[in-house]
């Protein structure tokens, strides 16, 4: 099997594939007119991307999966999620870019009113000095986002084609609130377990500071794998208009 997945591979590469269909009629040119094309463009892209594109192995967003994240692992508290399906991101919105071709960077906003990441925890250690080992559903809210996005298109050249390479920095956001859910909290002791969700909530601002970078993670990711599986077998060429060289035309 997996000689067979590498001569594949091997043969998307070798081949090169165009945009996805639906893509090709949105593509923008590399002028000054760039920035208003790929915002109406691009979000004229989303809920087609939003559905999944099997054969550039862009799996679907309404929800995203994931099957594991290790949130914390520190001496004091271990905190693994399971069956993570993340909803709303089929609802972002792209409302700004700035471009510098003459580095290839491209920092794009995207707005998110309503993201939830839910699924299942289990926790093993010490929260508000309380020792804790326990299992079950939880949900976080994330309200009024904005994520940005920054990517540098360095090129690789395959069989004769060039190709982007795109590298991220890590995802910078701004939340307006974020809302925890967290059940079985403490063998299922309810006052216990409400009166740290309510913790939780009245202080999510600090504890973004702990969490939100893991959580900005599991949605860069997923934007992420888009840019890196189309850039993986769509040449340069194929991407834009006009042919790239990385500047505005006058």
């Amino acid at each position: 099997m997996r000689i067979i997945v590498i001569l594949t591979v091997s043969v998307v590469t070798t081949l090169g594939k165009q945009l996805p269909k639906f893509m090709q009629d949105l593509r923008c040119p590399l002028t000054h007119d760039f920035k208003p094309c790929f915002i109406e463009k691009g979000n004229a892209a989303i809920p087609f991307l939003a559905k999944g594109v099997p054969e550039y192995n862009i799996p679907k967003m309404d929800p995203a999966e994931i099957k594991h994240v290790q949130l914390v692992s520190t001496p004091l508290l271990s905190l693994n999620l399971t069956g993570l399906k993340i909803f709303g991101l089929e609802k972002l919105k792209i409302v700004d870019i700035e471009v510098d071709l003459k580095r290839r960077m491209f920092r794009t906003t995207l707005s998110g009113a309503n993201i939830t990441v839910a699924g299942k925890y289990s926790v093993n250690g010490q929260i508000l000095v309380l020792p804790i080992k326990s299992k079950g559903h939880f949900s976080v809210y994330l309200k009024n986002g904005i994520y940005i996005a920054t990517k540098i298109d360095y090129i690789v050249e395959r069989n004769g084609e060039k190709y982007y390479n795109p590298v991220f920095d890590p995802m910078d956001y701004h939340l307006e609130k974020v809302v925890f859910d967290i059940e079985n909290l403490f063998g299922g002791n309810k006052e216990l377990g409400a009166s740290v969700n309510e913790f939780l909530n009245n202080n999510w601002d600090i504890l973004m500071i702990e969490f939100g970078p893991e959580i900005a993670k599991i949605i860069s990711k997923i934007i992420t794998d888009i840019f890196d599986n189309l850039a993986a077998v769509v040449p340069v060429k194929y991407v834009f208009l006009d042919d790239p060289v990385f500047k505005f035309r006058k």
